[in-house]
C-alpha cells in the first residue's frame, strides 16, 4: 500500500511544515523555560523532531497492517505495543544523538535527565496524533476504494443493460424482415431480392457500430433510410416519409441505432392497424447545444391497438438514460390523430 504522505507532494509539504512548526515551538520552550542556550535548544529540537519524523513515516506500515486484524482488541493491543516501541526508540535515539552532539553543555545534559517524564508524555501525544492521522488516511482510502467499486459496478450494470437492449432490438426487426422476405419470395421474388440487399446493408451497419457508442446524425439518418427502404418494399405507396434537418444538426452525435425502434413502432402501429397510408415526418435541429429530434406519424384512432405498444420507445428511453445518466430525454405526445416522439440528445 502506497504511503499516504508520499502519495501527493502537497501531503508531504503539509506533514514537514507541521513538524517544522512543532520544532520551533519546542526550541522556544527550551530557551525560555529550560534556561539553555539558543544553539543547544535548536539542536535538541532538530534531533528530537527529525527522529520522530522518520519514525513517524515508518509508523504507517504497522498501522496499515493492524487494519487486517479482525478483533478490535487485537488492533488496540497491536497499536499499544507499537506505540511503546516507537516512543522507546524515539527517546533512546534522540537522547543518544543530542547528548553526543552537546556533550560539552552540562546545563543541557542535566536538563535532559530532568525532563524525561515530559518527553514520555510528549512522545505519547505525538504518537496518538500520528495514529489518528493514519487512521484518517485509511478511512479515506477505504472510502475511495468503495466509491471506485460502486462506480465500476454501476458502469458494468449500464453496459449490461445496453447490450441487453441492443440484443432485444435487432432480433425483433430481423425476424420481421426475414418473415417478410420469406413471403415475398413467393409473391414477388424481385422485391424479395431488393429487400434482402437492403437488409444486408442495414445489418452490416449495425454490426460495425456495435462498439461505437456515438455516431453523427448524418450516419444514423442514412441507416434509417435503409430501414425505410426495406419497409417500402413491403408496404409500397402506403409508407410516406419526409425528413427535414439543419446543417448544424447533421454533425451532432447520438447513440447508434437509437432511432430505428421509433420508426419501427410508427410503422407497426400505423400501417398494421390501418389500411390508410402513413406519413412519418422527421425534424432534426440544434437547439441550446442539444440535438432535438421529433418523429411524427399519423394513426387511426379507431383501430385496435396491437399488444406491446411502447416497448421500442421504452427501450430508447432506457438506452438514453444509461448513456447520458439523465431522465426525461424522451417525450411522447398524442394530438389530432398524430403520435409524436421527441428526443433531446445532450452534446
Amino acid at each position: 500500500m502506497l504511503h499516504p504522505v508520499f502519495s501527493h507532494n502537497r501531503s508531504l509539504y503539509i506533514y514537514l511544515s507541521a513538524w517544522a512548526v512543532l520544532a520551533a515551538a519546542q526550541a522556544l520552550f527550551l530557551i525560555y523555560y529550560g534556561d539553555i542556550s539558543v544553539a543547544s535548544a535548536i539542536v535538541d529540537a532538530s534531533v528530537y523532531n527529525i527522529t520522530m519524523v522518520l519514525l513517524g513515516f515508518s509508523l504507517w506500515y504497522p498501522v496499515a497492517y493492524a487494519k487486517k486484524k479482525e478483533s478490535a482488541t487485537a488492533v488496540l493491543l497491536h497499536n499499544f505495543v507499537t506505540g511503546m516501541i516507537l516512543i522507546a526508540l524515539w527517546m533512546g535515539l534522540s537522547y543518544l544523538i543530542s547528548t553526543t552532539l552537546l556533550a560539552g553543555d552540562q546545563i543541557y545534559i542535566a536538563l535532559s535527565m530532568k525532563i524525561v517524564p515530559l518527553r514520555v508524555l510528549t512522545g505519547s501525544f505525538l504518537f496518538l496524533i500520528l495514529l489518528a492521522m493514519y487512521h484518517l488516511f485509511l478511512f479515506y482510502i477505504d472510502l475511495e476504494e468503495q466509491k471506485y467499486k460502486e462506480e465500476s459496478l454501476k458502469k458494468q450494470v449500464k453496459e449490461s443493460e445496453l447490450k441487453a437492449l441492443k440484443a432485444q432490438l435487432n432480433p425483433h426487426f430481423l425476424f420481421n424482415s426475414l418473415n417478410s422476405i420469406a413471403s415475398l419470395t413467393i409473391t414477388d421474388p424481385d422485391a424479395a431480392r431488393v429487400m434482402l440487399n437492403q437488409l444486408s446493408d442495414f445489418l452490416r451497419f449495425s454490426l460495425q457500430k456495435n462498439h461505437a457508442e456515438l455516431i453523427p446524425l448524418r450516419d444514423e439518418l442514412q441507416n434509417i433510410n435503409r430501414y425505410l427502404e426495406i419497409e417500402k418494399v413491403r408496404f409500397g405507396e402506403r409508407l410516406i416519409c419526409d425528413t427535414e434537418w439543419d446543417k448544424t444538426s447533421l454533425d451532432m452525435k447520438l447513440p447508434a441505432m437509437i432511432l430505428q425502434p421509433i420508426y419501427e413502432n410508427a410503422i407497426k402501429h400505423g400501417l398494421y392497424e390501418s389500411i390508410e397510408p402513413i406519413n412519418i415526418r422527421t425534424y432534426c435541429s440544434a437547439q441550446n447545444g442539444n440535438l432535438e429530434i421529433s418523429i411524427i406519424n399519423n394513426y387511426d384512432p379507431e383501430a385496435t391497438p396491437i399488444k406491446g405498444e411502447g416497448v421500442g420507445i421504452s427501450n430508447v428511453s432506457n438506452t438514453l438514460r444509461n448513456i447520458y445518466n439523465r431522465e426525461k430525454l424522451v417525450a411522447i405526445n398524442r394530438e389530432n390523430n398524430h403520435f409524436e416522439v421527441s428526443l433531446s440528445i445532450p452534446q
